[in-house]
């Protein structure tokens, strides 16, 4: 029985500011595949030396399974953007948002958006949400599960509201994918038959 050599190249490629010297970008790979275990495999800096991007590869799969695989800061070092993937695609358990982006200058979480193995997904709320930069004011949402549009009880499944008060300004009811009626939360095009 012959024993064969696995080679297996690891390279660190750094991209440097010509003024100043400083780091920029830096990214790791594995056999020219971008990976790194134990850390972000991409990272990018401001011409400070501020990080301000990381996302995190395993053979070239954005994926991490203990914290977001990427996040962004501004340049006072506040988030403004997180994601978290696994070998599933989109995915965050515990009814927490697997994408959510800040506005940067006032901090307010602008959109969220919830996932399960890579399907649009919440089971007790929207799957996704925005948010006026301003007010704060939640100005659309939609519920989802498995993917599908989808709220039961008779209650819209996706709103758009006014920014500045609030008011509904659409609402559509949805069921396992299909527009439903308003009024009977029938499907819609579907007529009771005689009685």
């Amino acid at each position: 029985m012959s024993e064969e050599t696995i080679v297996e190249e690891y390279t660190r490629q750094v991209t440097r500011d010509p003024r100043t010297g400083r780091i920029v970008k830096e990214v790791h790979l594995l056999n020219g595949q971008i990976h790194r275990e134990g850390g972000p495999a991409h990272l990018l800096f401001d011409p400070t030396g501020n990080l301000i991007r990381e996302r995190w590869f395993l053979r070239g799969v954005q994926v991490r399974n203990d914290g977001p695989s990427g996040t962004d800061w501004d340049s006072s070092g506040n988030v403004t953007f997180q994601v978290w993937t696994t070998e599933y695609g989109l995915h965050r358990e515990g009814g927490l948002p697997a994408k959510m982006s800040h506005d940067p200058d006032t901090g307010i979480v602008v959109r969220e958006e919830f996932y399960l193995f890579g399907k649009e997904h919440h089971d007790r709320g929207p799957s996704l949400i925005e948010r006026d930069p301003q007010s704060g004011i939640v100005v659309f949402e939609e519920w989802k599960q498995h993917g599908q549009l989808t709220r039961i009880g008779g209650n819209p499944a996706l709103f758009e509201r006014d920014p500045e008060t609030g008011a509904i300004a659409r609402a559509e009811h949805w069921l396992d994918g299909r527009q439903q009626d308003e009024m009977t939360s029938r499907p819609l095009g579907i007529m009771p038959g005689p009685k």
